[in-house]
């Protein structure tokens, strides 16, 4: 399905026509973008917290998500720290 607005851009949704006349947009990604439109959670549709794009329930899920990628970053550095200087 090719969206209606395609070419013309929709304002405040980030698209600025960026979509052209071959590229397909899924539901989801409608979805989630008609969500955070209306301000709400881009997950669950429910209200978020306070300045955010998700409730507090995936905020959390989210900031966890992140954490344990920067630990595996920093761990994965630090072996390849000591394998350098064996």
């Amino acid at each position: 399905m090719v969206c209606s607005w395609v070419g013309r851009g929709l304002p405040g949704l980030g698209l600025g026509g960026a979509v052209t006349d071959e590229k397909e947009v899924s539901r989801q990604l409608q979805w989630q973008r008609r969500n955070e439109a209306m301000g709400l959670c881009v997950i669950c549709g429910k209200e978020p917290i306070h300045r955010a794009k998700r409730c507090e329930v995936h905020w959390e899920k989210n900031r966890e998500a992140a954490r344990l990628r920067y630990e595996k970053r920093v761990s994965e550095r630090k072996l390849a720290q000591e394998e350098n200087q064996q």
